[in-house]
């Protein structure tokens, strides 16, 4: 069996998910390093070189045999490097709501008076 190992360095576009048409070197610049980091550990084929693992503070002993996957190693990386699901997540919620330009990211999300049925319908089909 032939293993296809997709090893990318910073001028590689990415070729998957959200950011399929963006270059690792971009994705780094817009602070998308959590989707990245995600990818070595959790996708079997994909690995970066050494100088975009140094960028991303994977070191030699968060390095995994590849190609294969190994979603501990991928948890002890973000409790060692300060990151949980909820500071991750919470940082996602702050950059989309940032974005759509609502309160800065910080406080509550605004209360919306969408309520009946209709109301939700045509907030669908882009009536308001």
């Amino acid at each position: 069996m032939i293993v296809n190992l997709r090893t990318l360095t910073l001028k590689s576009k990415l070729g998957f998910g959200n950011y399929k048409h963006e270059t690792v070197e971009k994705l780094i610049g817009m602070n998308k390093q959590e989707s990245l980091i995600s990818a070595y550990f959790k996708l079997g084929k994909i690995s970066f070189n050494n100088e975009v693992l140094g960028l991303l503070d994977i070191t030699e002993e968060y390095l995994i045999p590849k190609p294969g996957k190994d979603l501990e190693m991928y948890y002890v990386f973000l409790n060692d490097k300060g990151y949980t699901r909820r500071t991750i997540k919470r940082r996602k919620a702050i950059e989309r709501r940032s974005e759509k330009g609502m309160n800065s990211g910080l406080g509550m999300l605004p209360k919306t008076s969408l309520s009946s049925k209709s109301k939700l319908q045509g907030k669908n089909h882009g009536r308001g």
